[in-house]
């Protein structure tokens, strides 16, 4: 997985190369133009609902230009290899503008996923049964503006559970409707969102979907990594309590590691971890079961986690499966948060946890 690009503009991203970043101003529909900037920042995280954000800045006389108004403007910015080719890795409104004696001036940006938090229900929101999970989503998304794209070609067509209303969180409606079907949903690059299967439900083969490999030592592309191995946050039990319509008892199923060879065996050397996650989405003993074992996954991912530092790396955004050579090793990470290079002066750093497939997870009764 990954942003795509051609074969060559692989090669070239990960040879030795000139950066170009570009910052575009838009006002509605029409563009205004490239702006010069003195810095940019931009990051995205995975499973938050905000998901990415920006900051620029730039001088003065960008804003007496009549660039940058907080209450219209928006704005794109791409990085890429110069003369070759660029790729977004973000698209968000202009939230404010901080200028100061030095004549530089801040500016933060939001994405349409913060844009979805400050625009709560008006009225309750009642889903619709016809639709499903990631259709649901969507409508919840469009409600608040109709142009935005929510691309839920990766996802799957769970089936909408009955009786769900919303008073007023439109970001935790698409949460608890994304977290019941394992699903992620977040803004993307280009100011529309996408939907997609949790990586950690699947669990792609290395080689099938992805696309970016990292590599240390002599020719890589990697200027540092920290390897983390710990226990914090380890669960080797999840239990799933399942609320249901019309006052019946709850669904509670547990999903555990009854594999006797694993390190988080249950019972074994690690000892025993439980966690109590209840779900407000009314879903079924299936669906209920998936869940539990999806949780249990992404939480054994926790064991293994890596800190990279790369050269110009605008390619991968939190959720990507991507592989990582290190020490002779190939592992396969999910990228959980990505601050971008905003300069060719700074490395792309990523936080990414390891996709264990592991097998003898259990579920139990």
């Amino acid at each position: 997985m990954g942003y795509p690009v051609t074969a060559a503009q692989m090669a070239a991203l990960m040879g030795n190369h000139q950066m170009s970043t570009r910052v575009t101003v838009f006002r509605g529909a029409e563009s205004l133009g490239d702006i010069p900037v003195i810095s940019v920042s931009a990051s995205a995280t995975y499973g938050t609902q905000g998901s990415r954000e920006a900051l620029i800045s730039v001088d003065r006389a960008v804003l007496d230009a009549g660039f940058l108004d907080p209450l219209q403007d928006q704005v794109m910015i791409r990085t890429g290899v110069k003369d070759m080719f660029e790729v977004p890795i973000f698209t968000g409104r202009v939230d404010e503008t901080r200028d100061d004696e030095t004549g530089e001036v801040s500016v933060p940006l939001i994405s349409r996923g913060t844009e979805v938090i400050r625009a709560p229900f008006i009225v309750p929101w009642a889903a619709d049964i016809t639709n499903t999970v990631p259709e649901e989503i969507r409508r919840i998304l469009q409600d608040v503006d109709a142009s935005w794209s929510v691309d839920t070609g990766a996802a799957n067509a769970a089936t909408m559970p009955p009786g769900l209303v919303w008073e007023i969180d439109r970001g935790q409606a698409c949460d608890q409707l994304a977290q019941g079907a394992n699903l992620i949903w977040q803004p993307d690059r280009t100011g529309g969102f996408v939907v997609y299967n949790n990586p950690y439900s699947v669990g792609p083969l290395l080689g099938a979907d992805v696309q970016v490999f990292l590599r240390d030592g002599q020719n890589g592309t990697t200027v540092g990594i920290v390897r983390n191995e710990g226990r914090d946050g380890i669960y080797n039990s999840v239990t799933v309590v399942t609320e249901r319509v019309n006052n019946t008892p709850p669904i509670r199923v547990t999903a555990q590691d009854l594999d006797p060879v694993s390190p988080t065996y249950w019972g074994g050397l690690f000892g025993k971890q439980n966690l109590v996650v209840k779900n407000q989405t009314p879903l079924e003993i299936p669906d209920s079961e998936a869940l539990a074992l999806r949780i249990l996954r992404q939480s054994l991912a926790r064991q293994r986690s890596f800190n990279i530092q790369t050269s110009h790396m605008p390619l991968l955004d939190p959720g990507d499966v991507f592989a990582l050579i290190y020490e002779g090793i190939t592992y396969t990470l999910v990228c959980e948060t990505i601050n971008y290079s905003g300069s060719a002066r700074e490395a792309t750093s990523i936080t990414a946890r390891e996709l264990i497939l592991r097998e003898g997870l259990t579920l139990t009764q």
